[in-house]
């Protein structure tokens, strides 16, 4: 079996406001329905919905990949004077890419990314590795030296967000779990 593509739902607090802000950013109505729309950019489309739960959209992260992020960016930076709430990092360029990052209305966090076939494919190889790695987790960390987690903090600021990052052993990604997600 093989996947040909996945469409996430995302929320939206003003449903009229996300639709103008998603069709401004690029993306265009391909299916609407009273409270729900299907929103597409080239190949890839996700569900818009009018329909909001903090928790939910304070923890939704979308990677897009694209063949022109400083085009894509240069809009995003526009739409952030027009809407309220929209938070941008500027471009940069991490050890997996060059990307920017976009809060949009409901709080969804978008990795803007640099679509280069040869390159993301390594880097997904990377990551599935990575998450293989982590189903082993309990045997790693019975080793010598326990493997340390990467973890990423989202700190927002009045205009913009920093990501902070600390590394931790498995032992303290349990408690750090049990701590922020109940």
């Amino acid at each position: 079996m093989n996947a040909k593509t996945i469409r996430p739902f995302i929320p939206s607090i003003d449903f009229e406001i996300s639709k103008s802000f998603y069709k401004e950013l690029g993306f265009r109505i391909t299916y609407e329905e009273e409270k729900m729309v299907i929103l597409t950019l080239g190949e890839v489309s996700f569900f818009l919905q009018d329909a909001y739960v903090q928790l939910w959209a304070e923890n939704t992260m979308i990677q897009l990949f694209v063949d022109d992020l400083e085009g894509l960016y240069d809009i995003a930076l526009e739409l952030q004077k027009k809407y309220e709430n929209i938070k941008l990092k500027e471009i940069h360029t991490p050890h997996y890419g060059k990307t920017f990052h976009l809060i949009g209305p409901a709080g969804v966090l978008w990795h803007m990314m640099e679509y280069n076939r040869k390159k993301n494919w390594i880097i997904n190889s990377f990551f599935i590795l990575i998450m293989k790695f982590k189903l082993y987790s309990s045997w790693i960390s019975t080793t010598a030296t326990p493997y340390k987690w990467n973890i990423a903090t989202l700190k927002p600021t009045e205009s913009s967000f920093s990501i902070q990052t600390e590394y931790m052993s498995s032992n303290q990604l349990e408690l750090y779990a049990i701590h922020h997600l109940h």
